[in-house]
Order: structure tokens, then sequence, then C-alpha cells
């Protein structure tokens, strides 16, 4: 039995439909967000805020996650910080879905957290600390 050499447009159309089936299942697990159409203008609190926890803790967040950070773009600083326990409290409930990310907020919150009530407290106020730099920076931009 003979075995024939695969052409260049068969190995490059099997990787094509391999990476789309692998686009599909992330999306598909939340790992991936939407395209979303171009920002016009500055970026905005909530594209900031995934900025910083990208840069970080070398996150990128759920598609929930960006549904979040578009909202903040359209509440502004001024509605970020009326609606900063809803903010910290959605992004404190969806850290368990990125493993990496809640070992290094619970670590960076209290190294020495003996009970989820403090890795909790400590872990929202180093979020509430982000979402207000988040704002801080939006706001200095827009200023200056």
């Amino acid at each position: 039995m003979t075995t024939r050499k695969l052409t260049t447009t068969e190995i490059t159309t099997a990787m094509k439909r391999r990476n789309a089936r692998k686009r599909r299942e992330a999306y598909a697990r939340g790992e991936v967000r939407a395209s979303q159409p171009k920002r016009s203008g500055p970026p905005g609190v909530g594209d900031v805020l995934v900025d910083l926890l990208r840069e970080r803790y070398k996150i990128g967040g759920c598609q929930q996650c960006h549904d979040l950070a578009a909202k903040m773009n359209t509440w502004g600083p001024e509605g970020c910080r009326e609606h900063m326990e809803e903010i910290v409290q959605s992004m404190w409930d969806r850290r368990k879905g990125l493993t990496g990310w809640r070992g290094k907020l619970v670590a960076m919150a209290s190294a020495t957290a003996i009970t989820d009530a403090i890795a909790e407290a400590a872990g929202k106020a180093e979020l509430r600390k982000l979402v207000e730099e988040a704002i801080e920076i939006v706001e200095s931009r827009a200023a200056g």
C-alpha cells in the first residue's frame, strides 16, 4: 500500500478547518469574545480595565467580561462610580472560570487569607482599586 503526499492546498485547507473548529469550541466555552465593531474615539473605562487585567494578570476575559466592559464604556466614569458594587460583584462572580486569575487575585489580595470571607473582601477591594484606576486613566486622558 502506497501513501501519497498531501498537496499544500490540502494541508492549508485542513489547518483552516481545524483552527475554525478550535475557535468555535473556545467561543462556546466562553474563552474568547465575539468579534466586536471597531471602537471609535478614545477607549472607555471598560476597555481600560480589560487592558489592565490583560497586562497585569495575563487574562483576556470571557464574553461576559467584554459585555460588562461595553456597559462600563456606556456608563462612563461617573456611571462606573455609581455602579461600582455591581461591577465588582460581577467580576468576582466570574473569577472561578478564570483559574489562573483567581489564584493570582487571592494571592495578591491577602497572602495569609485563612477564610473565604477574608479572601473575598480583600479580592473585592483589589478589584475596586483596579476599576478606580481605570476611571482615573480615562478621566486624565479626557482632561489632557
